[in-house]
């Protein structure tokens, strides 16, 4: 099956070349394609990179958001399989073989790697599930086309919460692998910065209409 790696960058060049360079190494399974969109950074030396790496690059004149992008990046894609990939996040050693053998079961909706030492009660195959499930995903075309798109509420916040409950909609199963962990490494909650105060504005916009999503879904 064909992989996809997909990732939004936004400057922070060192992190995201450290972060993406291990984790396409230590992936343990092939990466097909990489595809990147850069949400307008303003630093070249990460569209410099992007372009070395990348076998689709986009640049955007202003941010898009998120959700918005990783839809489109989906679209232009022929991989069976998505990475959904945090700039941010450190992954462990083969983590993408990992997720491929948990995802062979078609009962396995959004395979995760966590971080924040998240409490689970219930396991499945290799999975600690976690209704909702936060990160770096792997994830299905069959997965994808099953539950839609992304929800694009804002440019950043809500849309994997949302997602997570869609694939317990469709009968489908979400968590972390077990014994393996990731690595937020670019938390950035509680900074006072611009691309800080974005994400505050646009969380808050994607809250007001998740809320009303869970009300009209009676979730």
């Amino acid at each position: 099956m064909k992989v996809a790696y997909l990732m939004n960058t936004i400057d922070r060049f060192p992190l995201t070349m450290e972060v993406t360079d291990a984790n396409t190494e230590k992936a343990g399974y092939p990466i097909h394609e990489v595809i990147i969109n850069d949400n307008a950074s303003t630093d070249q030396r990460i569209k410099d990179w992007a372009a070395s790496i990348a076998d689709t690059l986009t640049l955007q004149k202003e941010n898009i958001g998120n959700p918005q992008a990783f839809n489109a990046m989906i679209a232009g894609s022929a991989a069976d399989v998505f990475v959904i990939a945090g700039n941010d996040i450190m992954l462990p050693y083969n983590w993408l073989k990992e997720a491929m053998e948990t995802m062979a079961d078609p009962l396995v909706g959004i395979v995760g790697f966590d971080w924040r030492n998240t409490t689970t009660h219930s396991k499945y195959a290799n999975l600690n599930l976690a209704p909702e499930t936060y990160g770096t995903w792997v994830i299905s075309r069959d997965t994808y086309n099953k539950v839609g798109k992304l929800n694009e509420w804002s440019k950043y916040g809500k849309w994997d919460t949302s997602y997570s409950i869609r694939c317990q909609q469709k009968g489908l199963l979400n968590g972390y692998v077990a014994d393996h962990y990731s690595t937020h490494v670019g938390e950035d909650v509680g900074e006072d910065s611009d691309y800080r105060r974005m994400k505050d504005e646009e969380l808050a916009k994607a809250t007001e209409a998740f809320n009303k999503w869970i009300e009209s879904e009676k979730v």
